[in-house]
């Protein structure tokens, strides 16, 4: 489009988009919004504003399922940036904002999620005390999809003095780019 579209997030089944954007119509600065199809060897078309997410801050998509159906995202809607998850039982279904991922968010900004492909670890960026600079990535784990993370650490070994940021973890887990 001629307006700001960034964060594209697929899924891995090539069946799902979602993005960031500025186009008009939407609830804030910039909101998620979602393409499907049917099959990869169509185009994307009828991009749908997900209204269900966005608020009148701004909305980043930062993580989506192989399967599209489990969306991460990052967001402002009180002034401070926290961590989401969204469902949706199917592709023809609305997302459910789920509680925020309190276990990961601070009082300080926390963002930029990715998740393994198997969702049990997640990196993501925040400027909370004990960093090793304006914003470092930090790392937690779970034992399954379904329980919190916990076990929050930085991740001192790649963070630097600098804003450390958009970490993006390999589907294995091995390599982490930022």
């Amino acid at each position: 489009s001629p307006f700001y579209d960034a964060n594209g997030i697929g899924s891995g089944d090539g069946l799902t988009l979602v993005f960031a954007s500025n186009r008009p119509g939407g609830s804030g600065s910039r909101d998620i919004y979602i393409v499907d199809r049917d099959d990869t060897s169509v185009p994307f078309i009828d991009v749908r504003n997900v209204t269900e997410l966005n608020t009148d801050g701004l909305e980043i998509p930062t993580y989506l399922s192989d399967d599209g159906l489990t969306l991460y995202y990052f967001s402002d809607p009180s002034g401070a940036w926290d961590l989401y998850v969204a469902k949706r039982p199917s592709r023809e279904d609305p997302f459910e904002k789920m509680p925020g991922l309190t276990e990961l968010n601070s009082e300080f900004f926390d963002s930029g999620l990715s998740l393994t492909a198997d969702g049990l670890e997640a990196y993501f960026v925040s400027d909370r005390p004990g960093g090793k600079g304006t914003r470092d990535i930090w790392t937690a784990t779970r034992s399954s999809v379904d329980e919190p993370f916990s076990g929050i650490r930085n991740l001192e070994e790649v963070n630097t003095p600098h804003a450390d940021q958009a970490p993006s973890i390999s589907a294995d887990g091995l390599t982490l780019f930022w």
